[in-house]
């Protein structure tokens, strides 16, 4: 085995690719080590499970490590990446008694690399690739794939018919728009071998496969071409609508539609679009950072991705009854701020603090008392456990902290200064946390992401006394 390759970014005539991360290097190493040549590390690498775990597996077969800091630097493709193994690349053969997924002429590598991960996840370890094909050991499809590439058994064919050749006997099922059986209808001898066959992303599988097999169809209307979240929403949005119109004029009630009230008034649609738009921002900004969260714990490992969605499904239960409060207080302090009751918004103020505060203290204790417990509700996995509980822990000091900007900002939309409102929420979700996040990432490792929360929450928390006393001027 040569090991004196040369580093340079990837390309597809090479002879040899690269892991990114922590984590796809060390399944590389666990599955793969035959054909591992060796692996670099960066200095900033910070991770001492991580860095234990990549050299005891490195001794265990004999494989160099080098510290090599302008290396990494110029082959990695993000800033937080401080381990790249570098592989040379294999053929392998698929198992002929063994399920496979057949892919005809894949596109995408970040969808070859969610295929990968998710036929390990099901048990299917054998992969077809119908030609032309993307290349499955482009580093962005091993990051995808979250390493479980080295985990199967994949193999190239130039035509369908080449793949049946060696496929032996089994059963096909291709996927198509124009197969025979609906999916639901589908009956099948559960002993035998069979291969599931899928066409590429945006043409599908030519008219040819439906005589392949058992060809297969998952219904759904002529009018589209799936069924996704989107249309699900829309759907969800319609239904009310047209049950208040049901009601409107089955039941008499105190409110009319008049066309008179529908003329456009330039100078409302601006006082709406104020108030809205930061509205809509707002509802908008999480999903940008938990984006931005997932990129740099990604390249520890699996776990720490899984740990953040869970507690963002846990704090939905923690925010939902403040947000309720909120939402209740935006009409009111509205009305008695418009009407003059000064003393009243004060009131109004002060009390959907206390409640809200209430509500994050309790939050807290249970964070720090079941955290483990907690976590355990949605994994069985030890190590994401582990990782969940210290992140909860760490996470939930910032809870009743945040209470002054979550009040500050509702009571602000509420007065209708949707701009001052943003502001707020832009230091929670992009302008504070994002950089902190980065920082505490290179400084602490995974668990300085934890900490950013709480930093955050204190330092978007002066932030939030400051804009509210400016702008809301009470006499």
């Amino acid at each position: 085995m040569n090991r004196d390759v040369p580093l340079k970014k990837y390309a597809k005539k090479m002879n040899h690719s690269y892991t990114f991360g922590a984590f796809p290097t060390i399944e590389l190493l666990k599955n793969q080590p035959e054909h591992v040549l060796k692996v670099l590390l960066h200095p900033d690498m910070n991770s001492e499970t991580q860095l234990e775990i990549i050299t005891d597996l490195c001794n265990r077969h004999n494989i160099p490590i080098e510290r090599a800091a302008k290396v990494v630097e110029k082959l990695r493709d993000k800033e937080n990446i401080f381990a790249v193994g570098v592989f040379e690349k294999y053929t392998n053969q698929l198992d002929p008694t063994a399920d496979h997924i057949v892919l005809v002429n894949p596109s995408d590598m970040g969808n070859m690399g969610t295929i990968i991960r998710t036929s390990i996840g099901f048990g299917i370890e054998n992969l077809a690739i119908i030609e032309p094909g993307v290349d499955v050991f482009n580093p962005k499809v091993v990051r995808a794939s979250m390493g479980s590439l080295f985990q199967l058994n994949f193999c190239y064919f130039p035509s369908f018919e080449a793949y049946k050749e060696q496929a032996g006997n089994r059963s096909l099922y291709p996927f198509m728009l124009k197969g025979a059986v609906p999916l639901q209808e589908l009956q099948r001898d559960t002993t035998e071998t069979y291969s599931l066959i899928f066409g590429n992303e945006a043409t599908g599988l030519p008219d040819s496969f439906a005589d392949e097999g058992q060809s297969v169809v998952i219904r759904h209307t002529d009018h589209i071409d799936s069924l996704n979240l989107a249309l699900a929403t829309g759907i969800g949005q319609m239904v009310p609508l047209i049950f208040y119109l049901i009601v409107y004029f089955v039941s008499p009630i105190p409110v009319r539609l008049r066309s008179g009230c529908l003329k456009p008034d330039a100078k409302m649609a601006l006082q709406l679009y104020s108030i809205g738009v930061p509205a809509i921002l707002n509802l908008a900004l999480p999903s940008v950072l938990i984006t931005f969260l997932n990129s740099l714990l990604a390249v520890y490992s699996q776990s720490y991705v899984v740990v953040l969605g869970i507690y963002y499904k846990l704090q939905t239960f923690l925010y939902l009854p403040a947000n309720g409060i909120v939402q209740g207080l935006r009409p009111i302090i509205g009305y008695n701020y418009g009407a003059g009751e000064y003393d009243r918004v004060k009131k109004l103020y002060r009390t959907s603090m206390g409640m809200c505060a209430a509500i994050m203290a309790a939050g807290t204790v249970l964070c720090l008392a079941l955290s483990g417990q907690l976590i355990g509700l949605f994994s069985s996995n030890a190590e994401t456990i582990a990782i969940g509980t210290s992140a909860l822990r760490i996470i939930c000091v910032g809870f009743i902290v945040s209470t002054i900007s979550v009040v500050a900002s509702g009571s602000l939309e509420g007065l209708g200064m949707g701009v001052q409102s943003l502001v707020i929420s832009l230091c929670r979700y992009i302008v504070v946390i994002m950089p902190l996040a980065w920082l505490f990432c290179r400084l602490l490792g995974a668990d300085g992401i934890w900490n950013a929360f709480w930093v955050t929450e204190v330092i978007t928390a002066g932030i939030s006394l400051v804009v509210y006393h400016k702008s809301v001027k009470l006499k």
